[in-house]
């Protein structure tokens, strides 16, 4: 198994996860992992690559509601299972894998139209580019939050 950086992995495994949730994602939330994927080390199309090869084989029964009505998921948990399934990846695990994804991943087709439409908003907003957002994000690790279509600065304990 190729070693991943999980530091770097995690943040982009959580916010995936809300792909997956039996809930209808609001915009807020497709700008929300944008912005996720936009500072994360990695660009849009590593980020689909991770969600069909590491998030995708854990969590893809949900998309089916097998298990019922949920709306969270315990990153801990999730973490642990993306962890475990690459840990237990073989040819044939990966055959069926990539049989899986192809024949249920229309479910998820149109949520990755709307978060690679923010994503490309986002990444040609000279407002954003201008302001440094990206810059100070990755330097000091603060928190944002969308207002008015618009990103402002918030402190971790809330306050602007």
């Amino acid at each position: 198994m190729k070693q991943l950086n999980i530091t770097f992995r995690r943040p982009i495994w959580i916010v995936l996860s809300h792909l997956y949730l039996d809930s209808e994602l609001r915009e807020s939330d497709y700008i929300n992992i944008a912005f996720q994927i936009l500072v994360s080390p990695y660009n849009f199309e590593e980020v689909q690559q991770i969600n069909k090869k590491e998030v995708f084989p854990v969590l893809f029964p949900n998309l089916f509601g097998a298990i019922g009505s949920w709306n969270n998921l315990n990153e801990e948990y999730l973490i642990k299972r993306i962890i475990e399934s690459q840990e237990k990846r073989n040819r044939l695990i990966n055959t069926m894998l990539t049989t899986s994804y192809w024949a249920s991943h229309w479910k998820l087709n149109g949520k990755w139209k709307r978060l690679e439409k923010r994503y490309n908003d986002l990444t040609s907003d000279t407002d954003i580019k201008t302001m440094g957002i990206l810059k100070l994000w990755k330097e000091e690790k603060g928190v944002f939050k969308v207002v008015k279509n618009r990103f402002s600065r918030q402190k971790r304990d809330g306050s602007q």
